[in-house]
Parts: structure tokens; C-alpha cells; sequence
């Protein structure tokens, strides 16, 4: 791998069915950590993304500790590290998306949702700029070789998804390859490896605004559709119930936060733009802005029945549930009231 782009990305997303399977408010209240003494201590696990962006905004920017909680950010190589590291007691609450946590539940182990960070399924299918006479929709990537991050991966199951919402067979019209991380991702399809790329960003800005060389044909940043990625809850920070109901304070004060932080992303907050850079410091800070200012339409606090249940529809599909979910199986009573009355400061 070149030297320029493994300085600009080293973190892999999230592998999507491997997560569930190898698993098998402080609302209005003063902050009750404070009035006790020492904030309450709690490891969360993450990794670097745009699609966790509001977890390291929080605890950069001291708005954990503003709500009582004092935060150890413990990172991981992939997603599926993320919530292994949740269920053995590694840490106390995970970075995943909302459908690995309905896939604990299924498995047994009484997991719950405490905060989500997004309500669309910000991912972009990208295609190299040599096509554009050719490609301009979908359908049009019928015969052509896509990347993705691994077999059975998030992005992997993703485009199958919108394929077959396009009407093209994903076994059959279109050819699949394993690229690996976003640096590898960005390589891969620099050196003609794959036609075109399900990414996550950075990936995606660096190849359109760096290298210059990639344009969308969908783009769930955007709002295109199907509608189900629309209403929707892509990640969460999740724990086990038996923690939260230990440390109901703690975990009040981690989802207020997280609701605060996507309050910053929202105004624009000028420190926000300098947590994004320390996550990625060999990206160009402009390519950053340019990603944040794309994803602001998606960052929400506020999870909902009809985001719950498209959640499970997308689920099914992807073998990772196999029924629908209700709020209250998903979230622990008294949760839904922090983010039920939010409104976007923008």
C-alpha cells in the first residue's frame, strides 16, 4: 500500500453478521455525577469513522464529563471486535449499529440501545470517473466489478441491498471483491482493481474531492433511496441491560452527550471540524469539511418506532434478525424521553 494513502486511513469498518454471531438522564436533573463526587467512569468502545463521529466529539470536546461521566475511549479493529469487547465486560457500552444489538437479543444476551447517532444509512456507492458516459444510475452497474469492505460485510450487504432495490440480481449482474480498510479501499480502486466502491468516508471524499477521480450513483449521505434507509437507525451505542440498570445515571449521562455532541456537528461548531482532523490527520483538512458539511442531513439523536422496525425489515434481509422489534425491547424505559422532545438546532 502506498505510504500517502496508509498515512490518511488505517480502520476498518465494521464487519456487519459477524458482530451478532460471535456474541452468540440525567435529562433535566442536575449532574449527578458532580453532586456526588468523582464523575462515574466508563469505557466505551469505538473506532475512528465518520459514522461514530459523534462519540469522539463528545469526548474531545468534554461533553461526557459535562454530564457527570468520565469516558475511556477504547478502540478497536472492526465492529465485530467492538461488541465481543461489550459482551465479555471488556468495557461497558459499544459503538454498533442498532441491528447487532437486536441480534444479541435474539441470541439471548439482553442487550439495549441507550443512544443512536444517525437516522439514515450514510454510505455511498461511488463509481471511477472513466465510467461516467456509461454509468449513471444503479441498473447501469450491471457487468462491473464493486468493492466492498469484506465478504458479509456492512458495506457487502448494503449494496446487494440497493442492487436488488434497483432490480439487478447482486449474484448474478455484478461481481463482488474484498477490499479491505478504507486505505486499501482507496488503492483498490485507484489502481483499476474494482469499477466502483461501496465506501464509507473518508474513503468516499478522498476519492472525490482528492483524487478527483469518483462520482455517486447512490448515496444514502444524500437521501436516495429506498425509503427504509431514511428512517432509520444505523448507530447506536449499546450495553447490557444489567449494566445500565446498575449505572442508570452513567448511562444517562453517555445519551445526553451523545446528544449534545450531534448538537455541535450540527451548529457547525468550529472545534469539531479539529476532532475530525485528529482522527484522520494525513486527510486534507478541506476533504474533511467537505464531509462533514455532506453527512450534517443524517446525524440524529432520535430513534423511532418506524426506524426500529425498518432497522429489522433491513435485518432479515441481511440474516442478522429475524423479527421485528418494539421500543421498548430496544431501549431501557426511560431513555426514549432524553431525545423524544429534541429538535435540530439548525
Amino acid at each position: 500500500m502506498p505510504s500517502s494513502v496508509a498515512g490518511k486511513l488505517s480502520v476498518n469498518r465494521r464487519t456487519f453478521l459477524g458482530a451478532a454471531g460471535a456474541a452468540a438522564t440525567m435529562l433535566a436533573l442536575p449532574s449527578i455525577g458532580r453532586a456526588q463526587g468523582a464523575a462515574a467512569k466508563v469505557r466505551i468502545a469505538t473506532l475512528p469513522s465518520i459514522i461514530l463521529f459523534p462519540t469522539y466529539v463528545a469526548q474531545d470536546l468534554g461533553v461526557f464529563k459535562d454530564n457527570g461521566v468520565d469516558v475511556e475511549l477504547v478502540v478497536g479493529r472492526g465492529g465485530s471486535e467492538l461488541i465481543q469487547l461489550m459482551v465479555s465486560g471488556a468495557v461497558d457500552v459499544a459503538n454498533a449499529g442498532v441491528e447487532h444489538i437486536l441480534k444479541l437479543r435474539e441470541t439471548g444476551l439482553d442487550a439495549k440501545v441507550i443512544a443512536v447517532q444517525e437516522k439514515r444509512y450514510i454510505t455511498e456507492l461511488v463509481v471511477h470517473n472513466k465510467h461516467k458516459d456509461k454509468v449513471k444510475t444503479v441498473k447501469d452497474l450491471s457487468g462491473m466489478t464493486i468493492g466492498i469492505s469484506g465478504i458479509g460485510s456492512g458495506s457487502h450487504v448494503c449494496a446487494r441491498y440497493i442492487l436488488r432495490n434497483a432490480g439487478l440480481d447482486p449474484d448474478l449482474d455484478v461481481s463482488f471483491v474484498a477490499v479491505g480498510s478504507p486505505a486499501t479501499q482507496v488503492d483498490a480502486f485507484k489502481n483499476g482493481q474494482v469499477e466502483a466502491l461501496m465506501a464509507y468516508d473518508p474513503a468516499q471524499s478522498i476519492l472525490k474531492y482528492d483524487a478527483k477521480i469518483a462520482y455517486p450513483v447512490w448515496s444514502g449521505v444524500a437521501g436516495d433511496p429506498p425509503a427504509l434507509f431514511q428512517d432509520f437507525a444505523m448507530e447506536a451505542l449499546g450495553a447490557k441491560a444489567e449494566w445500565i440498570a446498575k449505572n442508570k445515571a452513567a448511562a444517562m449521562g453517555v445519551a445526553k452527550a451523545n446528544m449534545q455532541a450531534i448538537d455541535l456537528i450540527l451548529k457547525k461548531d468550529p472545534r469539531v471540524i479539529d476532532v475530525y482532523q485528529k482522527m484522520f490527520p494525513g486527510v486534507a483538512r478541506a476533504v474533511l469539511e467537505r464531509s462533514i458539511e455532506e453527512h450534517l442531513g443524517a446525524f440524529s439523536p432520535v430513534l423511532t418506532e418506524q426506524g426500529i422496525k425498518n432497522v429489522s425489515e433491513y435485518g432479515k434481509f441481511a440474516g442478522v434478525t429475524t423479527r421485528p422489534f418494539t421500543m421498548a425491547e430496544t431501549v431501557p424505559e426511560g431513555f426514549s424521553e432524553i431525545w423524544s422532545n429534541w429538535k435540530s438546532p439548525v
